[in-house]
């Protein structure tokens, strides 16, 4: 195993506490830092603590800790019959190393135990971190005909702040 792998392995999930809230911005920050300029629309802008504390209250809020520090983070919704990834970022001193592929497969358990057809998110199509990382972990892009109205406002959204090359994917328990 690489040090890479087994760093990660040293990594755990749970489901975050108050006190965890404050550090989740700077971790969105600094992982948004590592954008292309350009394709996001204010990269100091992050999810708001009452989203976060929202999240965290709904029990959708999953916290990774690795080496006593918080490294990364995905908040969920539900939506209908589907659970929506709203947001997944590691802090980039912690990169690569499995931690965003741990948080995705802890949002997909959730969305089975609670009994949801299924996990959406909409996420870049030409950024390697982005769409193709989904890809390879059984998400799939979403054809216009299969989006709920949910992900076309969000998309529709995202548009008018300027992101271009968004895509929706879902990953589905069927």
């Amino acid at each position: 195993m690489n040090h890479e792998g087994s760093r990660a392995a040293g990594c755990q999930l749970r489901l975050a506490e108050k006190g965890d809230l404050l550090c989740l911005q700077a971790i969105e920050h600094a992982a948004d830092r590592l954008f292309p300029p350009g394709r996001l629309p204010d990269p100091d802008d992050v999810m708001p603590l009452a989203e976060l504390a929202k999240a965290q209250d709904d029990g959708l809020l999953w916290v990774a800790v690795l080496e006593g520090a918080i490294a990364g983070f995905a908040v969920s919704r539900v939506s209908g019959d589907l659970l929506h990834l709203a947001e997944m970022a590691v802090h980039p001193d912690y990169g690569r190393c499995g931690i965003g592929t741990q948080l995705l497969t802890a949002v997909i358990q959730q969305a089975v135990d609670r009994n949801l057809s299924g996990v959406t998110l909409t996420t870049f199509r030409d950024i390697p971190w982005n769409a193709p990382f989904y890809e390879k972990r059984g998400f799939r892009i979403l054809s216009s005909s299969e989006l709920t109205p949910m992900l076309c406002d969000i998309l529709t959204q995202e548009k008018r702040l300027g992101m271009e090359n968004r895509v929706a994917m879902g990953w589905d328990r069927r």
